[in-house]
C-alpha cells in the first residue's frame, strides 16, 4: 500500500503531523509521499502525478488554512479523477483543529466521507492507528463518488464566509445562494464595488433581459453574478445553477443536465414534486417549465448559470446553448409565458468556443459585461479597507506585479497582515515572490499542476513565455480564459509578472 499525504504548509500543525504520520507508516512497512521528500531540481509536477497515480491511501489534512488551499483542493481533484479511472485510491480525511465548514469544491469530493479528528499532539498515534485500520476495509462505491447535485442541495452545511483575517478564498463560494430562506450572503467586507456593479444593478430592475458576464478566472464573475441575483430578490424569483458543482456523471449526457437543472430548480422554488422529472430533450424542459413552473409562480423569475465552461467540449454543447439562446427568443415569440423572464450566464472561455452559430448563441444578445482585473485606483481602495498598510508607491510596485489579480491582490495583503507574515519587501521580491512555498506559492502550484493536466496548452503558454507568440487562436482563448495571458498589441504576453517569472523557470 502507497500512500500520499496532502497538507498546508501554511499551518505548522499539519507539517507536524503529517511527518509523524510519514514516519509512523514507514515504520509499519508502508511506501509514503510527502512533498518533503522532492529533491531540488527534480520535476515535483511530474513527482506529484505520478505518486498520486500509484497511491493507495490519500490522507488530506484539513485547518483552516487547507481548506482554502488551491494546491490541496488540486491533489484532491487528481486523486479523484484517477479514483474514476478505475485507480482504488482511498481518502481520508482528517481534521486538524478545525471543525468548520470545507470549501465548497472539497465539500463536493469530501462530503460524504468519514473523518478523523486531530485536536492535539498526543491525538496522533490514535489518528495513524484509525489510519491502518480503515485501509483495510473494503473499498466502496459511495468513497469515491463525488457528491452529486441530489446531494448538494441537501448538505445543509453552512458556506465559508470571506474574512479578512483569514486567508482569501480562491473563489466564492456558491453556496451562499442556497442560504435557508433564499436570502444571499454577501458579507465580504473586501469587495470592492465597481463600474459594473452599478450597470448590473440597473438590469436587474428590469424585467425580461439577458446578461452575460465575461472575464477569466478569478476576476470576480461569480461574485457579480451574485450580486445581480442580490439586487433581482425584491422583486423577483431566482434560480442560481453553479455547473461547477456538478459531478461528471451530472454531465455525462444532456439529459443527465437537463434533469439535475430541473431538480434545481424544484429546489430553488420549493416547488414540491415526486418523483421528480425526468428531463430527455431540451425541449422537454421548456415544456416542463411552461407547464409545471411558470404557473406557480409569483413574481418574475431569474436563471442565472455560473461557469457554464463546463458543458464546453461536450458531445452536446451546442445543444445546450441553443436551448439558452432559444429561451432569451422565446421573450418575443410568447412574451405571455417567457416576457418577464431574466437569464445572467458567467463566462471564461470566448463564447465562439462553445458555439460558433451565432444565431444559436445566447451569449451575443442582450448585456455583455468585460470584467478586468483591479485598476490601480481599486488597488487604492482595497489599500484603505486594510487601514492603508501600504504606501501610494507601494501600492503602485505590488500593482506592477500583479496587474490587479484580485485574489492575488487580496492573498498579498492577508500575508503582510497575519503574525507570521511577509513584510512588503520580501513579499515582492522576485525569489521569495514565486518560491513554491512562498505567498503565492499555493496558487503557482496549483496553476502549474492544471497546466500539466492538458500537455497542448502547456506547451501553448510555455511558447507564450519565450515568444510572446500562441500556436492558434484556440490556444490564446483558452489561457486568456484560465486568467493566464493578455494581448498587448500583437505579442500575447503573461497576465502578470508573477506569472511571466514563475512559468519562466516553471515550464522550462
Amino acid at each position: 500500500m502507497n500512500f500520499f499525504i496532502s497538507y498546508s504548509h501554511a499551518n505548522n500543525d499539519e507539517k507536524t503531523l503529517a511527518e509523524f504520520l510519514n514516519q509512523g507508516l514507514r515504520q509499519k512497512g508502508y511506501q509514503v509521499f510527502i512533498d518533503t521528500q522532492i529533491e531540488a531540481g527534480d520535476d515535483w509536477v511530474r513527482e506529484i502525478d505520478h505518486y498520486l497515480a500509484n497511491c493507495g491511501c490519500f490522507v488530506v489534512l484539513l485547518s483552516a488554512s487547507s481548506v482554502s488551499s488551491e494546491m490541496v483542493q488540486a491533489e484532491i481533484r487528481i486523486a479523484h479523477q484517477y479514483q474514476k479511472q478505475g485507480k482504488p485510491i482511498r481518502i481520508i480525511p482528517v481534521r486538524v483543529k478545525y471543525a468548520g465548514p470545507l470549501e465548497y469544491e472539497l465539500e463536493s469530493y469530501l462530503g460524504r466521507l468519514q473523518y478523523l479528528q486531530w485536536d492535539f499532539p498526543n491525538d496522533s498515534e490514535e489518528v495513524l492507528q484509525k489510519i491502518i485500520k480503515a485501509i483495510k476495509k473494503p473499498l466502496k462505491a459511495h468513497d469515491i463518488e463525488r457528491v452529486s447535485v441530489s446531494d448538494w442541495l441537501n448538505l445543509g452545511h453552512d458556506p465559508v464566509s470571506p474574512d479578512v483575517d483569514h486567508p482569501p478564498l480562491p473563489s466564492i463560494d456558491p453556496r451562499l445562494a442556497y442560504a435557508p430562506g433564499g436570502t444571499l450572503r454577501m458579507d465580504d467586507p473586501c469587495y470592492i464595488h465597481r463600474s459594473v456593479d452599478t450597470t448590473v444593478e440597473e438590469i436587474a430592475r428590469h424585467n425580461g433581459e439577458t446578461l452575460v458576464i465575461k472575464g477569466p478566472r478569478q476576476v470576480g464573475k461569480s461574485s457579480l453574478l451574485l450580486r445581480y441575483l442580490v439586487a433581482c430578490q425584491p422583486t423577483k424569483q431566482t434560480v442560481f445553477i453553479d455547473l461547477s458543482v456538478f459531478s461528471e456523471e451530472d454531465l455525462a449526457t444532456i439529459s443527465d443536465l437537463l434533469t439535475n437543472i430541473a431538480k434545481i430548480v424544484l429546489h430553488k422554488l420549493r416547488i414540491r414534486q415526486n418523483p421528480a422529472p425526468d428531463i430527455k430533450t431540451s425541449s422537454d424542459l421548456t415544456w416542463y417549465l411552461e407547464d409545471h413552473v411558470f404557473s406557480q409562480l409569483s413574481k418574475p423569475l431569474v436563471f442565472a448559470f455560473d461557469e457554464v465552461d463546463r458543458v464546453l467540449g461536450r458531445s452536446y454543447h451546442s445543444d445546450f446553448f441553443t436551448l439558452l439562446r432559444h429561451w432569451h427568443n422565446n421573450r418575443a415569440a410568447e412574451p405571455d409565458i417567457w416576457g418577464d423572464f431574466d437569464l445572467a450566464l458567467s463566462i471564461s472561455t470566448e463564447p465562439y468556443l462553445l458555439i460558433d452559430a451565432v444565431d444559436r448563441s445566447p451569449f451575443n444578445v442582450g448585456h455583455t459585461m468585460m470584467l478586468e482585473p483591479f485598476r490601480f485606483e481599486e488597488c487604492l481602495e482595497l489599500n484603505q479597507i486594510f487601514n492603508n498598510l501600504l504606501s501610494q508607491t507601494q501600492v503602485f510596485e505590488l500593482w506592477k506585479l500583479l496587474q490587479g489579480h484580485p485574489y492575488l491582490t487580496r492573498l498579498a495583503y492577508y500575508h503582510q497582515i497575519r503574525p507570521d507574515g511577509y513584510s512588503f519587501e520580501k513579499l515582492i521580491h522576485p525569489d521569495s515572490s514565486i518560491h513554491e512555498h512562498g505567498p503565492f506559492g499555493d496558487h503557482l502550484r496549483a496553476l502549474l499542476m492544471k497546466l500539466h493536466q492538458d500537455r497542448d496548452l502547456s506547451k501553448a503558454f510555455d511558447q507564450v513565455i519565450r515568444l510572446g507568440t500562441v500556436p492558434s487562436l484556440d490556444n490564446f482563448y483558452r489561457l486568456n480564459g484560465a486568467g493566464l495571458v493578455v494581448r498587448a498589441g500583437k505579442r500575447i504576453n503573461p497576465a502578470n509578472l508573477l506569472y511571466a517569472r514563475f512559468f519562466k523557470k516553471g515550464l522550462s
